[in-house]
C-alpha cells in the first residue's frame, strides 16, 4: 500500500514553480487522514505528475483566472481522485480518443499523445481506473479510482522500473 497524500504532494512539487509561474490557483480538499491506495508509488506519481502537467497545459489556453482543484472521496469500492481545471475541458473527440496512443491535441514539439494512454495503462494495470469528462461548470475533470490499501507500511516490493 502507498500514502496517496505524500505521492500527490511530490507530484505537486515538481510542477510548483511551473504552476506559480502560471498563477495557477491550487484548491486542495484532502482529508487530514492519510488515504492508503493499492499501488505502485514511483508509477503512482508519475500517473499524477502526468495527469497535472496536461492540466497546466491545458490552463495556459485560457486567461486568468486559472484555477486547479484536488479533491478525494472514499467510496465503498475505494478512492476517487479528482483533478479538475477550468480550462477549455475536452472537445468530443478528445473525450472519444484519449485513451489511444499517438492522440493528441497539442503541437507536435508540446507532445506524442502518449501521456495519457501511458496513464491508463498503468492504472488499469494497478487494479484502478481513469475517467475522462468535463466538468459540469467548465474544464476538465479527470477521476482516479483506485483500490483502498492497508493503512500503515508500503506492504509492496520495491518496483522494478527496468520493465
Amino acid at each position: 500500500s502507498v500514502a496517496l497524500q505524500p505521492a500527490l504532494e511530490d507530484a505537486l512539487a515538481l510542477l510548483a514553480k511551473r504552476r506559480r509561474a502560471m498563477e495557477v490557483e491550487l484548491i486542495r480538499d484532502l482529508p487530514d487522514a492519510t488515504i492508503w491506495v493499492q499501488a505502485g508509488e514511483t508509477r503512482l506519481r508519475q500517473v499524477l505528475g502526468n495527469l497535472i502537467a496536461n492540466a497546466l497545459d491545458a490552463l495556459t489556453e485560457k486567461g486568468p483566472p486559472r484555477r486547479l482543484w484536488i479533491s478525494v472521496e472514499q467510496t465503498a469500492e475505494g478512492v476517487n481522485l479528482y483533478i479538475r481545471d477550468n480550462g477549455p475541458g475536452f472537445s468530443q473527440e478528445a473525450l472519444a480518443r484519449a485513451r489511444e496512443p499517438f492522440f493528441t491535441t497539442k503541437t507536435r514539439t508540446q507532445g506524442l499523445g502518449l501521456g495519457l494512454a501511458i496513464c491508463d495503462t498503468l492504472m488499469r494495470a494497478l487494479g484502478g481506473e481513469l475517467l475522462f469528462a468535463n466538468h459540469p461548470s467548465g474544464g476538465a475533470l479527470l477521476t482516479l479510482r483506485l483500490r483502498a490499501g492497508a493503512s500503515g507500511a508500503n506492504l509492496q516490493p520495491p518496483e522494478d522500473l527496468s520493465a
